[in-house]
């Protein structure tokens, strides 16, 4: 179901001790209201079923019509009931009103207990939280959608930044950087996080910028993690999927973590003892001899490593301690590198200036960064600039 425009049954004006508006929607034969009360304070929105209306201590308020209508469709499609407090803590019957204790008056002793940490009073606000923060995924796609609608001419396509497109994926709209969809907004209004082995700032700063508001992307360590407003914190994989009520789906995990934490180290060692072997003449020029993944190529340059998506070979490359000429190359050409360490590095292996070259420190680090850069991208391990 994409709206509930074509499910409202009814909407009325009820009035008695308080002032009411109730939306009554049907959908598969299930009825389900909404129900404002124009004369409490703060929040004014509930639900209830059909004829099991009524306001108590577990009733979950929510802070506008748009935030009660997200969990009003949720429950449609998931088929489940009408939360309230004592369902998100397990309480039944008489015990919800022991724990919680809320029926106290407020000059009772005992009504400071309702504030206790074994209410439900905070897993309601949570709960309620999560329903509002479902419109910025709604109200995200909406915008993507009417960035290409307006568009002139072919509505399929839209410039948004620096190589960076909104393109039409059958009934879905990505957001294109280079050739890859960062993020892909579905039909059903999920979005699908991928950075295509490239974990780079500009990658990042697309998807921060494109991202409903209160998500984001940051990095530490090496690590990518997605923020969102109301769910904290989640190990970023490519892959990830936020639902269209906020919900995250497929996130990397703890062992993840301490993997990119592992193969960093690994990465920087191997890289530093490669570029002191290189500058000191001890690494021969790529030939027939090396590793066939980082040597063979195609037409269009790409090396078989990266054709097969084969990274267990680099991976060993670096456990062995086996410094392949060619990986350097190809290193060299996916990584920008100045005109200088270029010259330098293919003087050395055509044997000029060797003595030169290994006084030269500068030379050195950059081969270190180079082969850093590269080797992150390649175990699709975040990097920094520079």
């Amino acid at each position: 179901m994409n709206g509930l425009k074509d499910f409202l049954v009814e909407k009325r004006n009820d009035k008695g001790i308080n002032r009411h508006t109730v939306w009554e929607y049907e959908y598969q034969g299930r009825r389900l209201c909404i129900d404002r009360n124009h004369d409490v304070g703060g929040n004014q929105y509930y639900l209830y079923e059909d004829g099991k209306g009524g306001e108590g201590c577990g009733t979950i308020w929510y802070e506008d019509l748009r935030a009660a209508r997200n969990e009003l469709k949720r429950l449609f499609m998931t088929g489940e009931p009408v939360k309230r407090g004592q369902d998100m803590v397990g309480w039944k019957g008489e015990q919800c009103c022991l724990g919680c204790r809320s029926h106290y008056s407020v000059d009772d002793p005992e009504y400071e207990k309702c504030w206790s940490d074994c209410n439900c009073r905070y897993e309601k606000k949570k709960h309620a939280k999560r329903a509002a923060s479902g419109r910025e995924v709604l109200k995200q796609w909406a915008k993507v959608n009417r960035l290409l609608d307006e568009k002139r001419g072919d509505k399929d396509s839209r410039k948004i930044g620096n190589n960076t497109y909104l393109k039409r994926r059958g009934s879905g709209i990505a957001v294109l950087l280079h050739n890859t969809d960062i993020l892909l907004y579905t039909e059903g209004k999920s979005i699908i996080l991928d950075s295509g082995g490239w974990k780079t700032p500009t990658t990042k700063d697309r998807m921060n910028e494109w991202l409903p508001m209160g998500y984001g992307i940051s990095q530490a360590k090496g690590v990518w993690f997605l923020h969102t407003p109301t769910r904290g914190t989640f190990i970023y994989q490519d892959g990830m999927r936020i639902g269209p009520y906020g919900a995250i789906y497929g996130d990397g995990k703890q062992k993840e973590y301490k993997r990119v934490q592992k193969e960093t180290k690994a990465i920087q060692a191997y890289a530093k003892a490669f570029a002191a072997k290189m500058v000191k003449g001890e690494i021969p020029p790529p030939d027939a001899g090396d590793c066939w993944y980082c040597l063979m190529r195609d037409k269009e340059g790409k090396s078989l490593g990266e054709l097969s998506r084969d990274k267990g070979h680099i991976r060993e490359h670096i456990k062995e301690k086996y410094y392949v000429p060619s990986l350097l190359r190809n290193a060299m050409e996916k990584v920008p590198t100045s005109i200088y360490t270029g010259h330098q590095i293919y003087g050395i292996w055509r044997g000029e200036d060797r003595f030169a070259a290994s006084r030269d420190k500068y030379l050195e680090q950059e081969i270190t960064r180079i082969l850093v850069k590269y080797l992150k991208r390649e175990l699709n391990i975040a990097g920094v600039h520079g």
